[in-house]
């Protein structure tokens, strides 16, 4: 599981930071100079990297059932719920949640991004679709 999954905007400035410098490092720019256009060049997005990291533990979560104290801590299937089908059957059901801290955990802020997410969840090959899904609409807001 990625160790900035469920991180405050300090930590993730952070990260951005030391991805300016390795941008820097590796495009052989000076401390000071922009890197903003080189990140869409080397296709390095820092906030997309955490979103991926922790819509695909989330997917594995669900897929494999491991760990099994985060799986617990997950909703059911929509579809479980009732017989009838729905739109949103296959989405994972949200806990309640009181209090802002309990927004930012993986079991309900991930889980949110998943059920989001516009491409097929159940199909093989869904970690190189959401890939693909971020990396189209990197300069836009909506992953």
């Amino acid at each position: 599981m990625s160790v900035y999954g469920t991180c405050g905007t300090t930590q993730l400035h952070r990260v951005q930071m030391i991805l300016n410098f390795c941008a820097r490092v590796v495009t052989g720019r000076r401390k000071y100079d922009r890197v903003s256009h080189v990140f869409k060049d080397l296709k390095w997005f820092a906030e997309q990297l955490v979103f991926y990291h922790r819509v695909c533990s989330v997917h594995n979560i669900i897929v494999i059932g491991q760990p099994e104290d985060i799986a617990m801590t997950l909703g059911d299937v929509a579809s479980r719920r009732h017989d009838h089908a729905t739109r949103r059957a296959s989405d994972i059901t949200l806990p309640r949640i009181r209090i802002g801290a309990g927004r930012r955990r993986l079991c309900y802020n991930a889980v949110q991004d998943y059920n989001r997410l516009p491409i097929a969840t159940h199909d093989p090959g869904f970690r190189l679709r959401l890939r693909n899904h971020i990396l189209a609409h990197a300069d836009s807001d909506v992953w």
